[in-house]
């Protein structure tokens, strides 16, 4: 296997969410540009992304657009991406959400003298109207068993995690709740 140099990769699965996307795409700030891509996989849209969208971000970050020929789901799109990553540790964004400001040097921090495979942190769920869930909030401070947290809580959704890019791929045969199936 080919040794892959430090650094993140973000993989961004898109389907016709051109607004959202350049919001994701410019959310990935960083001091470090030359340790960060962007790979963006576009799952057939309507508007292909490479029309809209500038060869780096507002920080400087590489972004690379490969189009896929017919739709094959955000499962299929995030293992194209893990496949194209040039980096070791892998990122993932949905075209529909955003990292926090300092997210990736935060990461690059941490990752840069850790022997790390997985990693996820907290994140800010919003329901529709930018309201805040109780859903995802109600339990802090409250003991859950461990099981039960991962089974019907599911904390390590997409936006959340880094992984070492060696460790696995995405069920292709889930169109769906494949992040779940993942983690």
């Amino acid at each position: 296997m080919k040794k892959r140099s430090f650094g993140i990769s973000v993989v961004v699965p898109v389907y016709n969410r051109k607004e959202k996307l350049i919001r994701a795409i410019d959310s990935v700030d960083t001091l470090s540009p030359h340790l960060v891509e962007i790979i963006v996989i576009d799952d057939c849209s309507d508007l292909a992304p490479d029309t809209f969208l500038e060869k780096s971000n507002k920080y400087g970050v590489n972004v690379h657009i490969y189009r896929n020929k017919y739709n094959k789901g955000p499962q299929i799109c995030r293992n194209i991406g893990i496949r194209r990553a040039k980096f070791n540790y892998i990122a993932f964004l949905d075209s529909d959400d955003y990292f926090c400001m300092g997210k990736i040097d935060w990461l690059l921090n941490i990752l840069k003298d850790e022997d790390i495979d997985f990693l996820y942190h907290a994140v800010n769920g919003c329901e529709k109207y930018n309201r805040i869930s109780s859903y995802w909030f109600n339990t802090v401070g409250k003991f859950i068993h461990f099981r039960w947290f991962l089974i019907f809580l599911n904390p390590c959704v997409t936006p959340s995690v880094v992984i070492k890019r060696k460790v696995c791929l995405f069920n292709p045969c889930l169109r769906y709740s494949e992040d779940y199936a993942y983690f």
